[in-house]
Parts: C-alpha cells; structure tokens; sequence
C-alpha cells in the first residue's frame, strides 16, 4: 500500500508542475490570426469608441484588470455575475463594488462575438482592452500572447484573501506582487 501510494504521489508531482506548465504553453501571439483575425481590432475599435464617450474609461479597464489578475489570475472570473445567493461573486465585494468597465467589456464582448462566435475567451477581451486602454492613456501599446480560458469560478470571499488593500506600504505591496 505504501509502495502504491508512493508512486501516486511521485506521479502527480511530476505530473502538476507539467499541467501549470502546459496551461501557460498555448498562449501565443496571434493566437486568433485565423479562427478570428479581427479580434483585436474589434476591441481596439469598441475601446477606443468607450473612451470617446468617457475619458476614464482606460483607468477604469486597467483598474478592473489589476483586480480580475490577483483574483486566480487574469480569467476574467471578475466579470463573472452571482448565480446564487450562496456563493456571492467577486463582484458583490466591497472592494469591487466601484468598479467600472465590466459593462464595456460586455459590450466589447458581444461585437466580438457578432463577428467570431464562441471563439475568443473573455479572458482575452478583457487582455487586449486593458492594452488598448494603456496606450489611450498615454502607456505603450505591446503585443500580447493570448489563449486564455476564462474561469467559471468567482468567489467574494477571494477578494479580501488576495486583493492587496489600498493603504498598504511599499514591502507589504512587493509581498503582494510576489505571491
């Protein structure tokens, strides 16, 4: 018995760091040249439209995508809406409660899905518009590898485990970032 559990437990540690691995593996630039090749000028151009009706729009899609990223990590899981009075989403925090942009990213999601159904993730969406909104605001425009799959899983009780609160100091902030 022993013997049998050993290798079960050897195997997954084998196995996992391979799984992480392979996730991460898919993500590529232009990940969507053919199932979808407008995909980022599509957002490019609903983004671009959003700040022209609203200047803080870029602010407030970088903002959303700093939460969705210490949230399990750029899934797009803060987009995501409570289905039960039982298990609140990310949304229903207090600390999200402000935030602006997931009715933008839905917009933007819907002219992506006119043009390319069931094809790019949320994830992605919510990637390149954060993007597009750095270099609005002023930032650099950069390329970025996509493929992401969105999470289906959205938790309140997340946020004030893994969202850095405002009023933290410097080393407590690189904890934050490390972790």
């Amino acid at each position: 018995m022993f013997m049998i559990c050993s290798l079960v437990f050897s195997a997954l540690a084998i196995l996992a760091p391979l799984e992480i691995l392979a996730a991460h593996l898919h993500l590529e630039e232009g990940f969507y040249s053919e199932s979808c090749p407008s995909a980022e000028h599509i957002v490019w151009k609903a983004v671009s439209a959003a700040v022209r009706k609203d200047p803080t729009i870029p602010a407030a899609i970088i903002r959303l995508y700093f939460h969705d990223c210490f949230i399990r990590g750029r899934d797009a899981s803060v987009l995501l809406k409570t289905t039960s009075s039982k298990n609140p989403s990310e949304q229903d925090s207090v600390a999200n409660k402000g935030l602006k942009g997931p009715d933008v990213i839905d917009k933007v999601k819907a002219k992506v899905e006119a043009e390319c159904p069931g094809t790019v993730s949320c994830a992605d969406i919510l990637e390149f518009a954060a993007r597009d909104s750095t270099y609005k605001a002023g930032g650099i425009y950069y390329n970025i590898p996509s493929g992401r799959r969105d999470g289906t899983v959205s938790l309140e009780s997340e946020v004030a485990q893994f969202l850095p609160p405002p009023f933290l100091d410097v080393p407590p902030m690189i904890q934050f970032f490390t972790n």
